[in-house]
């Protein structure tokens, strides 16, 4: 089983709970944003990994795609139909290694 939590801090409360109801180990627990409680957690073996944003790429993404509507240009969506565009993502496993 695993807990996929919406944000770090909700990863590592579900990691303590499963840790005092003695089942670590057995659930498999990832967060999400790379925060630093969520480092920790995994470098203490508490957490398995995190999906960390690049929030400085994801603010040179959005300069550029207003700079592409400013300057006449269209825009490419990862998903046309509902119009998303992409930003990069990485995970940080149990070793603390970005993949």
């Amino acid at each position: 089983a695993v807990v996929f939590a919406e944000n770090d801090p909700m990863a590592a409360g579900a990691a303590q709970a499963i840790e005092e109801a003695g089942l670590a180990g057995k659930i498999l627990v990832l967060g999400f944003n790379g925060d630093g409680v969520a480092l920790e957690s995994i470098k203490d073996g508490i957490m398995h990994g995190t999906i960390a944003q690049d929030p400085y790429g994801m603010g040179a993404l959005g300069v550029e795609l207003a700079n592409t509507l400013l300057t006449g240009g269209t825009l490419e969506y990862g998903n046309e139909e509902t119009r998303e565009i992409y930003a990069d993502v990485y995970l940080i496993d149990e070793n603390g290694e970005r993949r």
